[in-house]
């Protein structure tokens, strides 16, 4: 099942099947035709932990025309050897920005301001962006936004509402690279990392303007207890009223790749092996037992027996949320999978969730597979799950169990899968 996720997700493929020249002048960015003048370039910048997959794949589909090749960057938390001549990549700090990143910043803004207005730069977006590459309003140091991403980092706070903050206090988000671009045609190529898709989501959307409301983001932020403990610095950058500087200019974005194409994958294996397969979505989402609770609803539907008869496979995708008040190691899903002992053990469900990154928050794996005999298994070896929960250990629970699964890291990202077998 992992390998036909993969394939399914896998950025080199997605990023050729939406780019392709016509003739040498023009050139196919999904179903829209930039045609190239003169000595028009290209520009490439990839950015996020799909950034080395995504490039590869353009630089792969631009290869028979090398003339129209211009500055070729990527920016993301893993170190990238050159994948040609003339290619920069920077590494970027991940979950929290730092003096990478803000070099990363620098760098794109850089790229797009030195782009001429007949040439077109095509942005590789995908997750992770919004730290390993950043580029902080005037008045906001490195420091107050590290500090504010670590202070949201800890508070369950939905991805929407966080990009939203942290495009109050980073120049790059919503619009940031479109608007140093100019008058160059911008068109962004997206690996979506975030439930239901919302393009200017992921990765803050440094192609797309999005407005923010002050006011609102405050109270969303005040109510999730992620306001109070920022400094003045923070508080007062989120207040102000961002001019995004681009009018009604906008780039040509497309989703190449998301949550819902693994879960396809996952279907077509379930139907293979001859089961039933059932697509639960992308939202997953709240606390682990608030989408526990939703996962129960769903098992219990009277209609589910009949469309989808046992053995049948569930799938669903998006993302939990985990309020941390203390250090620990685990992630979102070691937390979910923890939560989940004794509904598996109860209703004789094996549940894989896991992060399709292949980095559940800083647990050192990817997730875990949890069985009807775990919570059994775990009661054997004197360990208790809820203390661990508690303790934002869940990493150790796991660890000890010998369940942590570790494939490293996949290259692409699209939000997080929960795979339940009922037999």
């Amino acid at each position: 099942m992992a390998e036909a996720v993969h394939a399914a997700i896998d950025p080199a493929a997605a990023v050729g099947r939406a780019l392709g020249w016509l003739t040498p002048e023009n050139l196919r960015v999904g179903e829209v035709v930039q045609r190239l003048e003169g000595d028009a370039q290209v520009h490439l910048v990839a950015m996020g932990k799909a950034c080395a997959g995504m490039l590869a794949g353009a630089l792969e589909v631009l290869a028979p025309h090398p003339e129209r090749l211009g500055q070729l960057l990527s920016m993301g938390p893993l170190a990238l050897e050159p994948l040609t001549a003339g290619h920069r990549h920077i590494v970027g700090g991940h979950p929290l920005p730092d003096a990478g990143s803000l070099e990363a910043g620098r760098a794109a803004i850089d790229l797009a301001m030195r782009a001429a207005p007949g040439d077109v730069i095509v942005a590789l977006v995908s997750g992770g962006s919004s730290a390993s590459v950043v580029a902080p309003w005037p008045g906001v140091e490195l420091e107050t936004l590290r500090a504010a991403n670590e202070t949201w980092l800890r508070r369950p706070i939905e991805i929407e509402t966080l990009n939203a903050a942290r495009a109050q206090l980073d120049g790059l988000r919503f619009g940031g690279l479109l608007r140093a671009a100019g008058p160059t045609r911008c068109a962004a190529l997206i690996i979506s990392d975030v439930p239901g898709d919302a393009l200017h989501v992921v990765g803050g959307g440094p192609t797309l303007v999005h407005e923010v409301d002050p006011e609102s983001l405050r109270d969303a932020l005040m109510s999730a207890g992620g306001w109070d403990p920022l400094s003045p610095e923070a508080r007062a950058a989120l207040s102000m009223r961002r001019e995004r500087g681009v009018g009604k200019r906008r780039g040509f974005d497309m989703l190449v790749a998301s949550n819902k194409d693994a879960r396809r994958a996952l279907l077509r294996v379930a139907a293979e092996a001859g089961w039933a397969g059932v697509d639960l979505g992308g939202g997953l989402g709240g606390t682990s037992e608030a989408a526990l609770r939703a996962l129960e609803a769903e098992l219990d539907r009277p209609e589910l027996e009949a469309f989808a008869p046992r053995p049948r496979l569930l799938a669903w995708g998006g993302e939990t949320v985990v309020e941390r008040d203390r250090e620990g190691r685990g992630g979102r899903n070691l937390h979910f999978a923890a939560s989940a002992l004794e509904v598996c053990r109860a209703r004789g469900l094996w549940i894989w969730c896991f992060a399709t990154d292949g980095a559940d928050g800083n647990s050192g794996c990817a997730g875990t597979v949890v069985a009807p005999s775990t919570a059994e298994r775990a009661q054997g070896l004197g360990l208790d799950a809820a203390a661990h929960l508690r303790e934002f250990t869940t990493a150790d629970f796991f660890e000890a169990l010998g369940d942590a699964w570790r494939p490293g890291p996949t290259g692409s990202n699209v939000c997080d899968l929960v795979v339940v077998l009922q037999a």
